[in-house]
């Protein structure tokens, strides 16, 4: 996975930004929106039904919150 200072080193300076500032914020913007979508995954995915062809009834799956949250550490992001 490459990491925001490789990806910045393939691109021109941003608004007269530093590197340093500029990878700081891609890291913190990429830290918001990995959150985001845990948080999104747990309200949107818990509790869904599953319809298996030999059940006669949908069955509720529960989600283990622990592997969701746990599914991608913030140290991850470079």
């Amino acid at each position: 996975m490459i990491t925001a200072e490789e990806f910045l080193n393939q691109k021109p300076f941003i608004n007269g930004m530093t590197r340093l500032d500029q990878r700081i914020a891609m890291i913190e913007f990429a830290k918001l929106h990995v959150e985001a979508c845990k948080e999104e995954y747990l309200q949107k995915g818990f509790g869904r039904y599953m319809d298996h062809a030999f059940d006669k009834y949908p069955t509720r799956v529960p989600i283990d919150e622990d592997s969701i949250l746990n599914a991608y550490p913030l140290e991850n992001i470079k």
